[in-house]
C-alpha cells in the first residue's frame, strides 16, 4: 500500500453523501424541530460541480482562417480593411485568448 495521499474530487465526495441525509436541529426555545436536507444539497452541488469540471476540460478550439474571413464583409462595410488586416487581427485576438485561458 502506498503512503501517497489520494485526492477525491469534491463532486465525488458530495455525491457520496446519502441523498436522504438530514441535519436535525432541535430548538431549545421550544420553536420546534427543523430538518435541513443536507443530502439533497450535497447532490445538487455535486451536479453543478460536475458540469463546471466538464466545461473546464473542453479542448481549446482555434480560430480558423475561415472564421476570420467570415468577418470580412462586416469589416469592409464599416472600415477600410483588407484580408491581411483581418487575419492579423484575428490571430492577435486568438493569442490573447490563449494567454487568458492557459495562464
Amino acid at each position: 500500500m502506498s503512503n501517497k495521499p489520494y485526492a477525491v474530487p469534491l463532486h465525488e465526495q458530495l455525491a457520496s453523501v446519502p441523498r436522504d441525509a438530514r441535519l436535525i436541529i432541535d430548538d431549545a426555545n421550544g420553536m420546534g424541530t427543523r430538518f435541513i436536507p443536507v443530502g439533497r444539497y450535497c447532490h445538487e452541488a455535486a451536479n453543478v460541480l460536475r458540469v463546471l469540471v466538464k466545461h473546464s476540460q473542453r479542448k481549446w478550439r482555434e480560430l480558423t482562417e475561415e472564421d476570420a474571413l467570415d468577418l470580412l464583409p462586416v469589416m469592409e462595410s464599416e472600415y477600410e480593411v483588407d484580408v491581411e488586416m483581418i487575419l492579423e487581427f484575428a490571430k492577435a485576438i486568438e493569442t490573447k485568448l490563449k494567454e487568458k485561458n492557459h495562464g
